[in-house]
């Protein structure tokens, strides 16, 4: 009976509805705001559609059900029995109920489908620091993985049976018979592992092409329609049954990636969608795989890999609509464009950039990727001997990659945040809307192209000065943005590089290094290497190894280095350097910087001690100051009672790590800045202060989290 009711085709042409319907309600989750527009959308489809509201609240119902199911479920006890899904490198994940649990060890002798006993501790999963920052928690999430822990124990009870374990032990025979050039692909295009090196990983994606790496639904339906024709030519089997079970059992396999599963469920539909007179469209299709893999895990939905699958092909569901052109390389320039113009706000998380080299040749490598990469990587991983004559080819396409991303001319972009991607879709659904009505389609360009310049000019536009304290852990950084993208200061460099991305900054004015420290100096060299850095300031001390190595990079690449400075001047703006006699010790030797922007007094304190800090009470009238960078991460060897009460700080900004090993900050130093209002970047995330017209406004991530009253269920 139910078979009868699935050939009559039920909601044909109306599965799209559902699926915004469900976009809305997972969206609302995360952001708050999202909701009004889930029950516009709701009320006007019981207007326009009334049959439909019920399996739309009843789709809502089940998915609601999901994840209070999933938040709610109790927490897995210290010691368990589980199995093993797959080895990582510096562990392995475990099955565990419907979910899975990420284990830390570095002693073990396990592979996919043992049965082992653990004894776990539980460790908190770190939340982002900012609005566009890599989310870690969601990532796993998106990925079953629901807890983070360090095995304390571990012991095997006995093997057992896991497809997982067909791709961990080809992979091993692969790596004893195929170069290393060659298996990198092969792992990428094949099995789902980038275990591509970082100078290459970092080339394609300067080049804006690091998506093509991953295996994409284009991989499955070449390798299904290969295997399809080879049982047609040779065994004479018509039916896709055959094919459908092989791409079924080798998807899941390597792990079910968002985008190799989408096209399965696709191929598998599709196949269903003979039966009967009545078809489902395409996008039906699309939009059924799509309410399945939802079903099958909510939290998928925050997955990038499922983000970019489902964009890309809504986009070429609807191409041959917008591009009206016979000539095929016009049409395969134009769709590459559309689908990077529709992927932008996602894949610019990614490098913060518009690569112009992507545009002109991504559509070329996609070629090379489609018809020569990966029918290659496939013959090599069924008849390895076959690397003797391709590992050439792989070898030259590194070379040909890398020399590229040195040539590449690039357009920074900031991340976008959930209120610019809205603006943005929406700019974009009206252009694509007004090309297919072919009804107003200059006026709609033209405000694309102009918000789209405005998000890359938006610093121009900015009348603030934004200070940020960056959270990065046991470390020091601090980025100074000052109005009208007239200059910027970085204040030492701690894994500091993927917030200034996040930025779309460009040039970098100063960089200003406190002390040679390696948690003050942590990716100097990284930052001179990417960014137009103009000069950079050390401290008077003799330099460390760290100090050497980021003047060598500098004198490469022609940077001017420079220390014992007084002043610098940018625009109208003075940092002054509070220098004293040196001190015995690095940190004493800190750079301590003193600046007034629009009133504001401002002192950055380095790791300077109580030392330090009498010379300063000696040798300079120190003013009230509004913000203190507190010295030393909060150490009880800074931030004395006396050098406090002269200063009178009424913000106070401690750099610190959450559960650190110094026990900073410490309570002595939180009693002597009672009276000014402390904030801690283990607690608050990045710290963004905005000065204008002689106010400051703080505005700390986390605590707008929570104004925000976001779910904690996501």
């Amino acid at each position: 009976m139910l078979l009868n009711k699935l050939k009559k085709k039920p909601y044909c042409n109306n599965f799209h509805i559902f699926l915004v319907n469900i976009i809305l309600l997972m969206l609302s989750f995360k952001y708050n705001f999202i909701f009004i527009f889930l029950i516009l959308y709701l009320i006007f489809i019981f207007l326009k559609f009334k049959k439909l509201i019920l399996p739309l609240l009843i789709i809502a119902f089940i998915i609601i059900s999901e994840i209070l199911l999933i938040n709610f479920y109790p927490k897995p006890k210290n010691e368990l029995v589980a199995k093993v899904d797959k080895i990582e490198n510096n562990g392995y994940i475990v099955n565990y109920n419907f979910y899975k649990i990420k284990i830390l060890d570095t002693e073990f002798d396990f592979i996919p489908g043992d049965i082992i006993k653990l004894e776990l501790d539980y460790q908190n999963i770190k939340e982002k620091s900012y609005e566009t920052d890599f989310d870690y928690k969601e990532y796993l999430k998106s990925n079953k993985i629901l807890y983070l822990a360090k095995a304390i124990k571990s012991n095997k009870i006995k093997s057992g049976f896991s497809l997982n374990l067909l791709k961990y032990y080809y992979e091993s025979y692969l790596e004893e018979k195929l170069d290393s050039n060659t298996l990198e692909y092969v792992k990428a295009l094949v099995f789902a592992d980038n275990d591509l090196t970082k100078d290459l990983k970092n080339s394609y994606s300067i080049l804006g092409i690091s998506h093509i790496l991953a295996i994409s639904g284009m991989h499955i339906i070449m390798l299904f329609n290969f295997i399809f024709l080879i049982l047609k030519k040779i065994f004479r089997i018509y039916k896709p049954t055959v094919p459908l079970v092989f791409i079924i059992i080798y998807v899941l396999s390597i792990g079910a990636p968002p985008s190799a599963l989408r096209a399965v469920l696709f191929l598998l539909i599709k196949s269903l969608n003979e039966k009967g007179e009545i078809k489902y469209t395409k996008l039906d299709i699309l939009s059924i795989s799509f309410i399945l893999m939802i079903f099958s895990w909510p939290y998928i939905f925050y997955n990038s890999g499922f983000q970019l699958s489902f964009l890309v092909s809504f986009i070429l569901i609807f191409s041959n609509e917008l591009i009206k052109t016979n000539n095929k390389i016009i049409y395969l320039y134009l769709t590459f464009i559309l689908i990077y113009f529709n992927t932008l706000p996602i894949i610019s998380s990614f490098n913060n950039q518009i690569s112009i080299l992507s545009l002109l040749l991504s559509p070329i490598l996609s070629l090379i990727l489609g018809f020569i990469i990966i029918p290659i990587s496939y013959i090599v991983t069924v008849f390895p001997f076959f690397d003797k004559i391709f590992l050439y080819f792989f070898k030259s396409l590194n070379i040909y990659v890398m020399n590229l991303a040195n040539l590449n001319i690039k357009i920074p972009i900031m991340s976008f945040n959930i209120y610019l991607k809205i603006i943005y879709y929406i700019a974009i659904f009206l252009l694509i809307k007004s090309i297919i009505i072919n009804k107003n389609k200059i006026k709609h360009f033209i405000f694309f192209s102009l918000f789209l310049l405005t998000i890359i000019n938006l610093k121009l536009l900015n009348p603030l000065t934004k200070i940020t304290f960056i959270d990065v852990g046991q470390g020091d950084s601090c980025l100074i943005e000052l109005p009208f993208n007239k200059g910027n200061i970085l204040i030492d460099s701690f894994n500091s590089i993927d917030f200034i991305k996040a930025e779309g900054i460009t040039t970098i004015d100063y960089l200003i290094l406190t002390h040679g420290d390696i948690d003050h100096t942590k990716e100097a060299v990284e930052v001179i290497d990417y960014f137009n850095v103009k000069n950079i300031i050390l401290n008077n001390d003799s330099y460390s190894d760290e100090e050497l190595k980021i003047i060598n990079e500098a004198k490469k690449l022609n940077i001017k280095y420079m220390n014992k400075i007084d002043e610098i001047y940018i625009d109208k703006y003075t940092f002054k350097f509070l220098n004293t006699d040196l001190f015995n010790d690095e940190n004493n030797n800190s750079n301590v910087i003193y600046t007034n922007i629009d009133g504001i007094n401002l002192l950055f304190m380095g790791d300077a001690e109580k030392e330090k800090e009498e010379a300063l009470i000696k040798k300079y009238k120190l003013n009230e100051i509004d913000i203190l960078k507190v010295g030393h991460h909060g150490s009880n060897s800074s931030s004395t009672k006396d050098f406090v009460n002269l200063i009178k700080p009424k913000i106070s900004i401690i750099s610190v790590g959450e559960n650190n090993k110094y026990g900073h900050p410490d309570k002595e130093v939180l009693n002597n800045l009672k009276n000014s209002q402390i904030y801690m970047t283990k607690d608050l995330g990045n710290i963004e202060i905005d000065i204008i017209n002689n106010k400051y406004y703080i505005k700390p991530y986390k605590k707008s989290l929570i104004a925000n009253k976001r779910l904690n269920i996501i």
